[in-house]
């Protein structure tokens, strides 16, 4: 005796006009008493849902992600910038800042190497301490500015 074929009791939206049409499929899969292909299968289509509902929720965890990365570079931007002028900003004067401040350490490197032997005076040897201390404390500023991101 031929196995009976059974259509499918899902719903689907008719083409033309309103309303709803029964399934045109043969039923796969009997669940509490009524028959459903493979598309309306209530427990197929709870995984189907379930798994697009966990790649949105991963999407939307990327671009909450993201906006965040945004939102803390632009936060620490106003902070490192809310001193200055938005003209010395457009102007590139904290560039032309960092590059002397560069110059300067440099200077004072090549002033160290060169002369610290031949101090002997003690006033001239404290104030060369503490300019050695300003350059270490301005290359640690830049070595911090120059952090990859």
């Amino acid at each position: 005796m031929p196995k009976e074929k059974h259509k499918c009791v899902g719903k689907m939206r008719k083409t033309h006009g309103i309303g709803w049409n029964q399934c045109f499929n043969y039923a796969k899969v009997e669940r509490d008493g009524k028959w459903y292909c493979g598309i309306h299968d209530p427990i197929a289509w709870a995984k189907r849902r379930a798994d697009r509902d966990a790649m949105w929720e991963a999407e939307q965890k990327m671009k909450r992600d993201a906006d965040s990365a945004i939102s803390r570079r632009r936060v620490a931007e106003r902070k490192a910038c809310s001193s200055f002028s938005t003209e010395a900003l457009e102007s590139g004067a904290i560039k032309e800042l960092v590059e002397a401040v560069d110059g300067a350490i440099l200077g004072f490197e090549t002033l160290d190497e060169q002369f610290l032997p031949k101090l002997e005076d003690k006033k001239l040897k404290h104030v060369h301490l503490v300019a050695m201390t300003i350059v270490r404390d301005l290359k640690a500023a830049l070595a911090k500015l120059e952090e990859p991101k």
